[in-house]
């Protein structure tokens, strides 16, 4: 909305105005303006009062005395707008619409008027109105929205007038084609969007403080935009308004005033006064950019040069110049120095800037190129969005123009009364003391919001799109338009060109055709001649040609195939952001969000996203959900499906024996040395790459493998890209169930080299012949090949990564196509599992992984042991070793009764064709992961096309935790092991669509899962599961599952001895596919492997080492090392508050230091030397005492300056924690907060930077880069976790409603991915907030970003600016302060009133809590279990979030906490103080953990 800085002061209405009718009875004079209305409406109620006398009475009300029309029309208060709204609701129609035709005249006539209307929301008034109106009043209404909106619309004004214009079942609102020609208006803005806001009253002017000496030697201009808004139409011809006066006391100096539409330029001297008139016609209502050159000449005449619109408007040769050693004390903007009301400026003025020097005619039609609504210093190219030519750019940003700043006022740069000078601060000041101006009187700093703002903020031109949806809507029957106008106004008024998308295909198949018809026709030439001369020549000559064709042929084909897959991926494109648009416009918080009619229900999937430990847990929109309603199963015996739910003995028997294929590929794995000379081809293979030319370096025939199908194809590899093409027209592909496709990513798939993070080597159906590759967007493919030489040759064409940089392997491409085995033995990982550096679970994710477990096969799902036995008390002691199950044994072996029964079948086995087994069935298959996950999609989509359509009879559904596990102990078809997701995604056991699972036997319903008594809800029961698993008893004997499942007791005699054989098909190297030549024979194989499950590779054929004792790797944790709680305080010489602090101390920092920045930007590079004694600080750190050192530029005080950001800040920002970032290196600072809209960085240290314009060593607090791209003043920052190099992402939070996401490139330290380019682009633009973004946190790891907005709520967008979801919390959490999100997928808000929530990623709300004091700062530990928070009260507490749990006060300090961070070991919480100082505090988190406080 746009904003005064104070309201305006309403005159009294006198007896002479309309009220005197109203109030004549009483003999007393009515007060307050809403008590006149309340009057006249009970008047008009009981039909006491005449229509013209209501009109009369109204605008006498709204200007404060008799109204007329050219003499007396500025709405004097405001709130006698929203009654005389009020007031006409009750009125009848030709009342309404003689107000509404007179409102809208005024308004026209001045911006006053205009400004009170958009103080009091008129907008949203009148909208609620307008469907409700007859027809006319309806488009009076539309002028008068017209009008106001092309002055100012706020975000949530645009929300509402979208929402207007939304159909309902096929059929426009009413009025909605009369709407639609406010959009025309609106886009009709002239003027700037913020400027000075002269009343014209005596004395109402800017004053400026004395001007030392006048810059004159090289002459002087004044420039300005301006816009004369007379109060009447009195005094036009008599008044003299002054542009400026700048006099001395003694009255010399210089002038310019209006007569009569005509500009004087005035040099008062002692010698006299000397005049020059420019004769140009200004007109009121209209803005005008003026521009008044001054030239000096010492030897000559001088000059006096005055532009309008950029144009020269009048020349004079006059010597100007007033020879004076008096300060200049007399300077005004606006006024004459006497001050009369005659002499006063009325109106309305942009941004006001002196140069010292006289500017160039080519100078200043450069500046009017920028527009009225530039404020800026022309320092930085990339603050202005106009696309201007060349030779402009180069005029305005060469340097001459900013340095020749004398002063610079403008209105954003303001604080209350005071107006900023926002010259750059390299220019000399002309000013004696300080260089503030003051606006007096009523004078006021104006800031509007125009429609290109807003309709940015709501997500971009693009929210039109779904308008011309509706064109085919029926009109709402009170409009009598015909169809085709209508469509004609619809075109008309949303005046959007569809940009057509360029058919790349089109042009490639002519030329290619072309091509082909000139060859065929020399081919016919040459063919002519040659059959007189030789027929050998002839046959010869034909094999060539036929050869050429059928390569050009094959060669079109391919071209056809890649602009078939080019148009496909831009279809999908297109879709996914028509889906985005939509998705935008129809959630809660979008334009269409609030509509009146119920909403459509939102259906949720499982997102492909994958964390660092692997895990997928972020659940995104799914267009394609549904309830299954059809897939309902009637009754238990209605269908059987093998391998889910056949008896395993049917199954078994009665195959036919494939063992005799069986050992095709038993040769011993071909070792490859992992290190030495890196990637060389074989000569062989190095011709055959050689040959292949043109734009693809390979080709060759694939599968795409993917969770619930796998599909035949193309692969193609170009130079940098990598795409896959799925033929359509194979067979089984027409077979599939197209719901199944739209959940399987990469049927026409394009992969970037540089988005390749791990090609690792896969197998597929126990068959070496896969490839799976991860991607930087944390989603992966996997691709099978006709043999294991062509994965081979894949490899050497896609980027060298390696398997990526987590398990401490070179990135080679010997690596890529390294075995299962050869990983295991090469990685860092097991020492670091064993030296407790990495969890349990992180480990057997790493085991998986590098085992060919995969998410992209469900035969080969990642498996993850059982750990828990109780599952039916109140209370889970995980003290006591009877809770947890005896890892040494395999699921089928833990009850000894169905052992004997394993151990009997295998004993007494007697088949020749197929050996010894204990299981039929297997601890993993497809169908199994298919069962645990059936409630969340895609997996209830998968399920269902397996099992033909239906859910399966509900007893044998998963339906209860402690069933699974019994019938896990006693069922003997039953070995199954669990998936990872049981014990990070509680969304699995929560039957949140509503599918209809059926009743069991005994009369339960099956729905969401039956959960163990001592878990609460699905969130508890992750939580102690996971708990379990890393507790201390699984700890000492995971190694022996492992030596299961992976390693030496996986097969052979100890497999036996452990009771570990299964089916002799889940082994790899029982069966060679490419050997079995009968088609038939191949694809009952294929279907008996798929059906049993697979056993994952074997990496070790020795005894796995376990895991040392906690005890063992860090005594420390169990002595009481450091007794204080407060370790030291610092005190920093200035006493104003610490806004930030930032603890950046791992130990392989260059300077690991805590960075302090105060509320007044003084900063400091604090050394830290680590805790005395403890495990992280080394000897020479140990001599010093204390672990931090003040920065000795700070101690001094001489070096403070240094260490000073002094660039002018919008003074209405409130200085707090997240207007800063500090980088990961410690070396620079970026802070946001200032007027022109930017956020900057600086740099913390003298070392040499890589910014092209900055050649010498920064010094510190040295500006390095300004980055634009809000509409609005930025108000927050927040900075993603680091990667390897500095490299993370910066989000930026605005005035405007929007974030922007920035890439922070760590090599060259900018943001941006190129250095040195002056503009930079956002990675994504997030929309969705009404208001000011107060706060937000980036998580790369989880890819989300979470925000808060001034009026909330707080909204989840996915990196790539989708908008996922709105935290929603309790009564009274309204406007959020402070946001954190740990990578363990949970956030905490902090709400004004100290309200706290705790919520999951995806939405859910898990804990809330009230706290007595005003929090200002919080922090979340590493793993998100603990919070800490402090505030106004001084007292720093840590919290348990999972139950909002207070663990610990610290004892209170004497100032208020205004900031925190903790040091990299977590040992150490340093606090910013509002009194100055910093206070280091000790911690240890483990003294809170279940383990350290029942054991040690």
């Amino acid at each position: 909305m746009a904003s005064e800085e104070t309201p305006g002061a309403g005159r009294p209405a006198g007896q002479g105005d309309g009220a005197a009718a109203v109030s004549l009875n009483s003999g007393i004079p009515i007060r307050g303006i809403k008590m006149k209305f309340a009057v006249l409406a009970g008047l008009v109620e009981v039909g006491e009062v005449s229509n013209r006398d209501i009109v009369e009475t109204v605008f006498n009300l709204l200007v404060g005395g008799q109204f007329d029309l050219e003499m007396n029309f500025i709405i004097q208060e405001k709130d006698s707008i929203v009654c005389m709204v009020e007031l006409l609701d009750k009125c009848e129609p030709t009342c309404q619409a003689e107000v509404w035709s007179i409102f809208t005249a005024i308004l026209k006539k001045s911006l006053r008027n205009l400004q009170a209307c958009t103080d009091t929301a008129l907008i949203n008034l009148v909208l609620d109105r307008v469907a409700h109106t007859d027809s006319m009043i309806a488009d009076l209404m539309v002028d008068m929205l017209g009008v106001l909106a092309s002055y100012s619309i706020t975000v949530k004004e645009l929300k509402l007038f979208f929402s207007k214009l939304q159909g309902e079942k096929g059929q426009w609102p009413p009025h909605a084609v009369k709407l639609l020609s406010v959009l025309r208006s609106m886009a009709h803005r002239n003027g700037p969007d913020s400027f000075f806001s002269f009343p014209g009253k005596s004395a109402a002017a800017i004053a400026l403080p004395p001007i030392a000496k006048w810059p004159y030697q090289s002459g002087f201009t004044f420039h300005t935009w301006l816009r004369m808004d007379p109060i009447n139409n009195i005094n036009v011809d008599k008044d003299k308004p002054y542009l400026y006066c700048f006099r001395t006391n003694k009255g010399l100096g210089y002038s310019a005033h209006f007569v009569a539409g005509c500009l004087i330029v005035t040099s008062l001297k002692s010698k006299g006064t000397f005049q020059h008139c420019v004769k140009y016609d200004f007109k009121p209502q209209k803005w005008y950019m003026v521009t008044i050159v001054h030239v000096y000449n010492r030897w000559k005449n001088s000059e006096i040069s005055c532009y309008v619109n950029g144009e020269l408007a009048s020349y004079g040769e006059i010597t100007w110049f007033v020879n004076t050693s008096d300060t200049f004390d007399k300077c005004f903007l606006g006024s004459s120095e006497t001050a009369d009301a005659k002499r006063m400026f009325c109106g309305q003025m942009g941004a006001v800037y002196l140069f010292g020097e006289a500017l160039s005619a080519a100078q200043i039609l450069a500046i009017y190129q920028l527009g009225p609504g530039y404020k800026g210093t022309f320092k930085y190219k990339a603050e202005s969005d106009h696309l201007f030519a060349e030779h402009h750019k180069t005029l305005l940003y060469d340097g001459k123009l900013s340095s020749g700043i004398s002063f610079s006022y403008n209105p954003r740069a303001t604080d209350a009364q005071l107006c900023l000078e926002s010259s750059p601060k390299d220019n000399a000041s002309i000013f004696i003391h300080s260089p503030h101006a003051l606006m007096l009187q009523d004078v006021k700093a104006v800031v509007t919001h125009s429609v290109q703002s807003a309709i940015h903020s709501i997500g971009g031109v693009q929210v039109l799109f779904p308008l011309f949806a509706q064109l085919d809507h029926l009109q709402h029957t009170s409009d009598e338009l015909d169809t085709s106008e209508w469509q004609n106004s619809i075109q008309k008024n949303a005046g959007l060109a569809f940009i057509e998308l360029v058919n790349e295909g089109r042009l490639l198949s002519h030329t290619m055709k072309d091509h082909l018809v000139r060859v065929a026709n020399e081919a016919e030439f040459i063919l002519s001649r040659q059959r007189a001369e030789d027929i050998h020549k002839h046959a010869e000559f034909e094999s060539h040609c036929a050869q050429y064709s059928a390569e050009k042929r094959d060669e079109e084909k391919m071209c056809d195939h890649l602009i078939r897959a080019a148009k496909y991926r831009d279809h999908v494109t297109a879709t996914q952001l028509i889906q985005k648009i939509v998705n935008i416009l129809t959630d809660k918080h979008g334009a269409w969000g609030s509509s009146a009619f119920s909403r459509p229900r939102e259906f949720w999937r499982l997102d492909y996203w994958e964390d660092d430990l692997r895990r997928r847990r972020r659940f995104v929109r799914n267009p394609f959900g549904s309830t299954h309603s059809k897939a309902t199963l009637k009754a238990a015996a209605e269908h059987v499906v093998p391998g889910i739910n056949a008896p395993e003995e049917d199954i078994l028997l009665g195959k036919q024996s494939i063992r005799s294929h069986a050992m095709g590929n038993h040769n011993s794995e071909s070792e490859i040395l992992l290190d030495g000379d890196d990637d060389t081809l074989s000569s062989l293979e190095e011709k055959e790459l050689e040959n292949l030319t043109g734009p693809v370096n390979m080709s060759t025939s694939a599968q795409l493998v993917a969770p619930a199908v796998v599909v035949k194809g193309t692969l193609s590899i170009t130079a940098s890209e990598l795409y896959f093409e799925v033929d359509e027209d194979e067979a089984s592909f027409k077979t599939i169930d197209p719901k199944i496709l739209t959940y399987t990513e990469g049927l026409h798939g394009k992969w970037l080299f540089t988005e390749i993070r791990a090609v690792f080597s896969r197998r597929y159906l126990l068959q070496n012949t896969a490839l799976e590759i991860f991607m930087a967007n944390r989603t992966a493919v996997m691709f099978n090949f006709p043999d294991a030489g062509t994965v081979k040759k894949v490899v050497q064409c896609l980027p060298r990564v390696g398997v990526g940089t987590n398990f401490g392997l070179p990135q080679t491409r010997r690596i890529s196509q390294a075995s299962p085995k050869q990983l295991y033995k090469a990685s860092n990982m097991t020492q670091r599992w064993q030296r407790r550096e990495i969890s349990n679970f992180e480990y057997l994710i790493f085991l998986n992984t590098i085992s060919g477990r995969t998410y992209n096969d469900l035969n080969q799902y990642p498996v993850f042991p059982w750990v828990i036995t109780n599952y039916d008390t109140e209370d889970l002691d995980l003290t006591l070793p009877s809770n947890y199950r005896d890892l040494s044994k395999p699921i089928g072996a833990l009850n000894p009764k169905r052992a004997a029964f394993f151990n009997d079948r295998y004993e007494s086995w007697e088949d020749d064709q197929v050996p010894k087994f204990h299981y039929g069935t297997h601890y993993s298959t497809s169908s199994f992961t298919q069962m645990w996950l059936l409630r969340i999609e895609p997996f209830t989509t998968m399920f269902l096309n397996f099992q033909g359509g239906k859910f399966d009879h509900a007893d044998r559904t998963f339906s209860s935790v402690s069933r699974a596990w019994r019938n896990c102990q006693r069922d003997t078809s039953d070995v199954k092991e669990l998936t990872p997701e049981f014990y990070y995604l509680p969304e699995m056991f929560v039957n949140a669509n509503n599918y209809s699972l059926g009743v069991m036997e005994d009369g339960t319903v099956v729905s969401d899962v039956e959960l163990p008594p001592w878990a609460k809800t699905p969130e508890e029961f992750v939580r102690i599961n996971r708990l379990a698993l890393e507790d201390e008893f699984v700890s000492c004997q995971l190694h022996q599952w492992i030596d299961l499942i992976f390693g030496y007791k996986q097969q052979g005699p100890e497999a036996t001895r452990s009771l570990n054989v299964f089916y002799y098909l889940t082994y790899e190297g029982t069966i060679n596919l490419s050997s079995i030549t009968d088609p038939m024979l191949r694809e009952a194989v294929e279907a008996q492997i798929r059906s049993f499950g697979q056993t994952p590779c074997q990496l070790l054929i020795e005894p796995h080492p376990p895991r040392s004792s906690a005890m063992q790797v860090s005594p420390l944790m169990f002595t009481e090392q450091m007794q204080q709680d407060v370790i030291m305080v610092l005190k920093f010489p200035s006493n104003s508050p610490v806004a930030h602090v930032a603890a950046n101390t791992q130990p392989g920092l260059a300077t690991p230091a805590i960075i302090t920045v105060t509320a007044n930007r003084l900063f400091a590079v604090n050394k830290w030397h680590g805790l005395a004694g403890h495990q992280g600080s080394s000897v020479q750190d140990q001599q010093y005492q204390l672990p931090v050192e003040i920065d000795p530029l700070i101690a001094s005080n001489v070096g403070t300056h240094r260490r000073q950001i002094t660039d002018l800040l919008d003074q209405s920002i409130h200085i707090h924690s997240q207007c800063f970032i500090i980088t990961a290196d410690n070396r620079f600072i970026l802070l946001c907060g200032f007027w022109d809209k930017s956020f900057r960085v600086y740099s913390t240290d003298s070392a040499p930077n890589h910014r092209p314009f900055h050649k010498t060593p920064n010094p510190s607090g040295k500006l390095t880069q300004i980055v634009f791209g809000h509409r609005d003043v930025v108000t927050c920052l927040a900075r993603s976790e680091s990667y390897i190099g500095g490299d993370c992402y910066v989000l930026s939070g605005s005035r405007d409603a929007t974030l922007l996401l920035w890439y922070w490139n760590g090599k060259h330290s900018s943001i941006g991915e190129n250095p040195g380019t002056e503009f930079v682009t956002p990675r994504a633009i997030l929309t969705g907030h009404d208001c000011e973004v107060t706060c937000a946190s980036v998580c790369a790891e989880l890819g989300l970003v979470i925000s808060g907005c001034r009026e909330g709520p707080c909204l989840i967008h996915s990196m790539n600016g989708d908008l996922l979801r709105t935290l929603e919390g309790p009564g009274g959490c309204v406007q959020p302060r402070l946001i954190q999100s740990s990578t363990e997928g949970h956030a905490v808000v902090y709400y004004d009133k100290g309200h706290f929530c705790f919520f999951s990623i995806n939405g859910k709300l898990l804990g809330h809590m009230e706290v007595e004091e005003n929090i200002r700062a919080m922090l979340l530990s590493r793993d998100g279990q603990y919070l800490l928070t402090g505030g106004d009260g001084g007292v720093l507490s840590v919290w348990q979030v999972h139950n909002l749990k207070q663990m610990f006060t610290y004892p209170g300090c004497d100032a208020g906490i205004r900031s925190m961070a903790m040091s990299n070991d977590q040992r150490c919480i340093i606090t910013g103080m509002a009194s100055g100082s910093i206070v280091l505090f000790y911690n240890d988190f483990n003294r809170w953990h279940h383990e350290y406080q029942t054991r040690y």
